[in-house]
């Protein structure tokens, strides 16, 4: 098997082929998944994965309006233009099908880069165990909730994956030939930017790939030129994939990166602050520093889906394992490992201002990807610098120290199954069969199948069946509306500040209700409406951020003063359990109810209701409150905007 990427020319050939067989089968079986998945209904779709890119194509940035706190909508919607194409103009099974076989190149990357590192070490079968590190590496929590979901993650971890591949491959060519690929360095540098302009929280590996050259032992002037060549490679990369929309935010917003990175570039429409994502920080120093050991077992720290993985936990310790072994044994006279001299440090970094910066699981996902072959590369290192007669005192050091950090982190289970593991190797290890297999082939064994039994995914929140319309969200919309060809139409919004807007004028109370929710991923509807319909986007805010405590709709100037101008039918649109509380604030606004409210249904709708009957406590719920509504408004006689409800 390993023949099949012999370097020699008389089979390249054969390499090329067996390539395209990975990659069609990885397509294929991907593709299949997500068919059998069934539909994606989850948060950032019907929130702005579909909208955004519809917006962008029929210039809506001027027609509707979305206050700053509802941040995604100023994200650059480069990255939804697959999404929107395949939605708007695919069946939803093509649509689902295709989504998931391009976020399978994902598995022949990371085969790709393991194999990189496997034919280095392994003279027989290399090609086999890339594969396996490289199912694992795919068996991972985003890697599998985000199969055939639209959410972006796996489409820019092809970019990070494919600069990674490029650094490796460039790295272990100057250590055999002494000369940089220039063509490999500009790629890499590229490609990385690409994924960064596309979603910007890819930033933290442009950190890693810095602090990688730094420890890298070229020479000092080979390094800066590497590290300069690949910088305005990678800005390049950031210009082609988000240039447009960074002129575009900076004409209207005066920042490039708005509402993002405000304290540096002050923009007047949003709070001048960098906005951060804080919860899911770590909540004390302890898990600070051993935040893996927490998260590993209780997904929800770091995810609103909660997960079981240990991958993280495991090259955790073998890091610390490592370094102590490394500064206890290191020479001058050790052969420098350009490739590992980047790489680890690389890994090491980016998870660090992962965690510093965000703590979000999906934000880590080439990370994830990339652990296996970490964890391979760890096990090859330490098995290299201890005797055979020492090799199992390896297991025992390793097993004691992820037994400890476990009681620290308060998970007394996986402690006790750590040390039963421990009981057991040693068990095994009495039988001759056993010795014979290298430790560091029973320890990848053992950490891969440990893994594999001990996951739990991430629940998806999808719609199994396709059968219901030809469209992807099967809208169906009120017949009435055909005959007006112009509306305003208000709805509410998410507020992922929490915070009061600026600008505000007014605050309406409202009281949270189990779908308040789902009120306010409307915004996949809007392309189903006629093209002269306008939309204005209400947010919501609960200052105090805790649970229970009192939330209130915003009134902006710029709302009230698009409400005033605005000479035409106007409607609110949202669930009919919100309906009460839309009204008080259609009143601040000065509008009044003006006539019978107009059903509207979807494939989100009809998920809420699949879920509802689910529900053991159905029965306190009425079908008809998670219908949506579509309610007419005209202005009352006199206006008059109250602000006796703000609160103190």
């Amino acid at each position: 098997m390993g023949r099949l990427l012999s370097s020699t020319s008389e089979q390249r050939w054969r390499r090329w082929v067996f390539h395209l067989l990975l990659v069609i089968t990885a397509m294929l079986v991907y593709g299949f998944i997500a068919l059998s998945l069934g539909k994606d209904m989850q948060f950032d779709l019907l929130s702005y994965h579909y909208y955004a890119p519809y917006a962008f194509f029929h210039h809506r940035q001027e027609i509707d309006y979305w206050p700053a706190s509802y941040l995604v909508m100023f994200l650059n919607p480069a990255l939804d233009f697959l999404t929107y194409f395949l939605i708007h103009f695919c069946k939803p099974q093509l649509a689902e099908f295709t989504i998931g076989a391009i976020q399978s190149l994902n598995f022949w990357i990371v085969f790709c880069i393991s194999y990189l590192f496997v034919r280095e070490n392994e003279k027989t079968n290399p090609v086999l165990f890339s594969l396996i590190i490289a199912v694992i590496s795919m068996y991972a929590p985003v890697a599998v909730f985000e199969i055939g979901m639209f959410n972006g993650d796996t489409i820019v971890s092809l970019f990070v994956l494919m600069a990674v591949y490029l650094q490796i491959n460039l790295l272990q060519g100057y250590g055999k030939s002494g000369e940089l690929n220039k063509a490999k360095l500009i790629m890499s540098g590229i490609f990385l930017g690409i994924g960064v302009g596309l979603k910007l929280t890819s930033g933290i590996y442009l950190i890693g790939f810095v602090i990688g050259f730094y420890f890298t032992p070229l020479q000092l002037q080979t390094r800066l030129f590497a590290a300069l060549v690949w910088g305005l490679s990678a800005i390049v990369g950031i210009l082609l994939s988000s240039g447009y929309w960074m002129l575009h935010l900076w004409d209207k917003y005066q920042n490039p990166f708005f509402p993002m990175l405000n304290q540096f570039f002050h923009s007047p429409y949003f709070d001048n602050s960098n906005f951060t994502e804080s919860f899911y920080y770590p909540a004390t120093f302890l898990q600070a520093i051993f935040y893996p050991f927490y998260f590993s077992g209780n997904g929800h720290m770091i995810s609103p889906h909660p997960f079981v993985d240990y991958r993280l936990a495991i090259v955790y310790a073998l890091f610390i394992i490592s370094g102590i072994v490394w500064f206890l044994t290191k020479t001058n006279r050790d052969k420098p490992n350009y490739v590992l001299s980047w790489f680890f440090p690389f890994f090491i970094s980016s998870y660090v201002v992962w965690e510093y910066v965000f703590s979000i699981a999906r934000y880590y996902v080439p990370l994830e990807m990339l652990t296996p072959i970490t964890i391979y590369l760890l096990i090859r290192y330490l098995h290299a610098k201890f005797t055979a007669e020492k090799q199992i005192m390896l297991v025992f050091v390793m097993s004691s120290f992820l037994c400890l950090i476990y009681i620290f982190a308060e998970n007394f289970k996986i402690a006790l199954s750590i040390f039963a593991f421990w009981l057991l190797y040693i068990g095994l290890n009495q039988f001759h069969a056993i010795k014979k297999i290298p430790v560091n082939l029973q320890l990848m064994c053992i950490i891969f199948g440990t893994l594999a039994v001990t996951f739990s995914p991430m629940s998806q929140v999808k719609l199994l069946s396709f059968q219901n319309g030809k469209t992807y969200f099967n809208v169906q919309l009120p017949t009435e509306i055909s005959a007006i060809p112009n509306a305003l139409v208000l709805m509410s919004t998410f507020n992922y500040t929490h915070s009061i807007p600026r600008h505000y004028i007014a605050l309406v109370p409202t009281s949270p209700s189990p779908i308040t929710m789902g009120n306010k991923l409307l915004t996949y509807l809007i392309p189903s409406f006629p093209e002269g319909w306008r939309f204005a986007g209400i947010t919501e805010t609960d200052p105090d951020n805790k649970r229970n405590s009192p939330v209130y709709y915003v009134v902006t100037q710029e709302l009230k003063t698009r409400v005033d101008k605005y000479q035409g039918p106007m409607f609110l649109l949202g669930s009919k359990m919100n309906m009460s509380t839309f009204y008080d604030l259609a009143k601040a606004l000065g509008l009044q109810a003006a006539g019978k409210c107009l059903s509207v249904f979807s494939d989100r709708t009809r998920l809420e209701l699949i879920q509802l009957k689910n529900n053991p406590f159905h029965f306190l719920f009425n079908e008809s409150d998670f219908m949506l509504q579509l309610c007419p408004v005209k202005p009352m006689a006199i206006q008059v905007l109250s602000k006796k409800s703000q609160p103190n």
